[in-house]
């Protein structure tokens, strides 16, 4: 019985160097940003713009990612692109001082899965606009700003835990 019972603390011992437990570690996030005013681009040519054409920005991203910023006649949008160009979200957010501002991307464990933007439309509230990028698609928030001094700081705690909700229903 002796040797039976020490047979299988063995061979438990044996399986479990083998097959370590699985444990869902917590990703570390971090922040990357991008300065509107410093990191963009023109996205063309000149010589490609019909006359009185308002040329789109390209801007710096994170890894793969960048921004697109285009122009209409009464707004300016705002685009994260793949480097092959693809749009990695659905909807466009409408800035209103691109000039300014900054955009912060969230990143767990280096890769970026969202971005955070801060939105000054006329007329409403000021609000930190959360987008979840390519597979993160569904993450989405608002933040106001007004008479909340850790807009920024809960804004990137709603992202954060809106990635791990996302990551353990993939699971």
């Amino acid at each position: 019985m002796r040797l039976n019972t020490l047979r299988f603390a063995m061979l438990s011992l044996a399986l479990t160097a083998v097959n370590p437990p699985v444990n869902a570690a917590t990703p570390v996030f971090a922040s990357e940003y991008t300065d509107l005013a410093k990191d963009c681009r023109p996205a063309f040519p000149d010589a490609e713009l019909e006359e009185g054409q308002d040329n789109a920005l390209r801007c710096k991203g994170s890894g793969d990612y960048r921004l697109f910023i285009y122009f209409s006649a009464a707004d300016t949008m705002l685009m994260v692109e793949n480097a092959r160009g693809d749009t990695v979200f659905d909807t466009p957010l409408s800035l209103s001082d691109y000039e300014r501002g900054k955009v912060e991307w969230r990143l767990a464990d280096g890769r970026a899965f969202a971005i955070i933007v801060r939105i000054k439309p006329k007329g409403a509230t000021e609000t930190l606009e959360i987008r979840g990028i390519d597979s993160h698609r569904a993450i989405r928030g608002s933040v106001p700003v007004a008479g909340h001094g850790n807009a920024n700081v809960d804004a990137r705690a709603m992202t954060d835990k809106a990635y791990v909700a996302s990551v353990m229903n993939e699971q």
